[in-house]
């Protein structure tokens, strides 16, 4: 299965309230502005079921299921209230 013209391979790794992870690389369609990055990303979270196709099944994924998605590569231009730039990750204290 091939990325569509103008695809940017994505990773998104959702981590379930079960304690399993499962990672899916995705293309997403590039888009042209900041702006245009943060709405689309917007409309992707309003939905509470995601579907992945893949070349060999279709996997519905529960977004009330999941406590974290994690995306690689960084949406770095993704700024606004509620988002935070510059973060490092540590170990827990304690």
């Amino acid at each position: 299965m091939q990325a569509p013209s103008g695809a940017i391979p994505v990773i998104f790794s959702f981590h379930y309230l079960n304690g399993k992870v499962e990672s899916f690389n995705v293309p997403l369609e590039t888009v042209s502005t900041t702006n245009d990055l943060q709405q689309m990303v917007r409309r992707i979270l309003e939905h509470p079921w995601w579907t992945l196709h893949t070349e060999t099944e279709t996997i519905f994924v529960n977004l009330a299921t999941v406590t974290k998605i994690e995306v690689h590569p960084t949406m770095a231009e993704l700024q606004g209230e509620a988002i935070f730039g510059g973060v490092q990750r540590v170990k827990p204290l304690g």
